[in-house]
């Protein structure tokens, strides 16, 4: 997808944010499209930068170099416990495999669309039970160590082909 010199999406709907698990393998991945998810999802992605410690009586700021990105994925499914993707993300706890999980800034089928795939934990399982509404289930997941399958950055080039990415480059619309 080319870009452009003026926003063509500004219209997108938060709800196009989607959340996505694998039921097939890493080399032939099958993705599941979360349907549980209710109210806010949340993907949180932080850059840490790194304070250069050097001496120099000419320097007057700090300076900084890339450090790690910090990255999660939050939200609220139903709390329905027949219901595979409840079932998937309840499992990804201690104990539990990683699994494999994109979110998307858009459908799947959505030639454009942006996000980040690998294998996730689930930290948060907190239930909340209100007085009246559906029981509702939190949950917050994040990359986990030592997987077969790496947690990176994803663009959607060719409807339904989940693609590796690199947001860092690009190429100028107008120099």
């Amino acid at each position: 997808m080319a870009l452009t010199t003026t926003p063509e999406q500004c219209d997108k709907r938060g709800q196009d944010l989607l959340l996505y698990y694998n039921v097939g393998t890493l080399g032939s991945p099958i993705w599941v499209e979360h349907l549980g998810i209710v109210g806010d999802l949340t993907l949180n992605e932080a850059e840490e930068l790194n304070t250069r410690s050097v001496r120099s009586t000419t320097r007057e700021v700090n300076e900084y170099t890339e450090g790690e990105i910090e990255l999660s994925i939050g939200g609220t499914q139903i709390t329905d416990t027949n219901y595979e993707g409840y079932a998937v993300f309840q499992r990804r706890r201690r104990g539990g495999d990683p699994v494999d999980i994109m979110v998307l800034t858009g459908s799947i089928d959505t030639v454009g669309s942006q996000g980040w795939r690998g294998k996730m934990r689930n930290s948060d399982r907190g239930i909340s039970g209100p007085e009246s509404g559906a029981m509702t289930t939190n949950f917050n997941l994040q990359p986990a160590a030592c997987t077969d399958t790496p947690v990176g950055p994803v663009q959607i080039n060719v409807a339904g082909t989940v693609s590796d990415f690199d947001p860092a480059s690009y190429t100028a619309v107008s120099t």
